[in-house]
């Protein structure tokens, strides 16, 4: 059900024992005070509040909603600060999405939270109560300064981090090499200062990583990039051809994406490095090719080479 803030009266007639799916939109001060009310329709189970004005110390508590013991989904948006200090609270709570312009701050134990989404340039996952035993997906976009705890998610298994265009590296990294469950780590910079902060958390990877996602790459950075010190990585995918010199030393890749190229980018020098990896099985391009090369675009990119073929055998095939 959607409700407008300015209609407070249908929100309280409502059955407060039925409603299962609520979301609230309007000024953040008729929010805050909402939020109260909110909590009388005790089987919500999908919360949205979105806000459209920013309000200097006016923050959005989600401590507020702890007694909201069936909700399973809460989704936060708008302009403003949002916070949530507090003990064990919103036991079935399984997903959290939070895209807001000023910033979070998350010190609380959600016993059942998977995913966590998280959009703001100001971002802190810690405290002495902060505990997500289940979290296994963290993403975090338009970041431009992160603080978290990673002990406190011991089961993360997939992690996706967009600085903003002004991120300065500003980036909790201690622990994040003990995460032995994260297998699929995510990095997308601008090619300016966002690079610092990418490159701070590939550098603190722990090697348990298989499927590194990289953005655009340029030579001039392209060897502070510690792509090779994921030894277990199996899958890379890049926005840049130029990763492809620095994967000698990775014995056990096996897929390498490329969706902003063409196989016809590839250079003399890739194709060299590119047949030196034995291990390699599958190799993908999404950029736009010949119209006349479109069969051989597919042998190339969608066939599985067998043990004894090499990619120039099946570029001539």
């Amino acid at each position: 059900m959607w409700w407008n803030s300015s209609d407070g009266d249908t929100v309280l007639a409502l059955k407060e024992r039925t409603l299962t799916e609520l979301s609230l939109e309007g000024e953040a001060s008729l929010l805050v005070d909402a939020l109260p009310a909110v909590c009388r329709f005790t089987r919500l189970k999908d919360l949205n509040l979105s806000t459209d004005e920013y309000l200097p110390g006016k923050e959005v508590d989600l401590a507020e909603l702890q007694s909201l013991l069936a909700l399973e989904h809460l989704t936060c948006c708008g302009r403003g600060r949002v916070k949530l200090r507090a003990g064990t609270v919103l036991p079935q709570l399984t997903r959290l999405l939070v895209g807001i312009e000023g910033g979070i701050e998350l010190d609380a134990a959600l016993p059942c939270l998977q995913q966590l989404d998280i959009s703001a340039p100001h971002v802190r996952l810690g405290g002495e109560h902060l505990q997500l035993p289940q979290l296994s997906k963290l993403s975090l976009e338009e970041v431009h300064q992160l603080t978290v705890d990673w002990p406190a998610m011991p089961q993360l298994a997939e992690l996706s981090v967009i600085p903003d265009l002004n991120a300065e590296g500003e980036v909790t990294v201690t622990g994040l090499a003990a995460l032995a469950s994260l297998t699929s780590l995510g990095l997308f910079d601008d090619g300016r200062t966002g690079w610092r902060m990418c490159h701070s958390l590939l550098q603190a990877a722990p090697p348990s990583v298989h499927h590194l996602r990289l953005g655009n790459l340029t030579e001039t950075q392209q060897d502070s990039w510690a792509v090779t010190r994921l030894q277990q990585l199996r899958r890379l995918t890049c926005g840049s051809l130029d990763v492809i010199v620095s994967l000698g030393s990775l014995t056990q890749l096996q897929q390498l994406d490329f969706p902003c190229n063409s196989v016809r980018h590839l250079t003399l020098e890739h194709l060299d490095s590119l047949c030196r990896l034995t291990t390699l099985r599958r190799l993908e391009f999404g950029g736009a090719v010949l119209e006349r090369d479109h069969e051989r675009r597919v042998e190339v990119v969608r066939k599985v080479l067998p043990a004894e073929c090499t990619l120039v055998q099946v570029m001539r095939h």
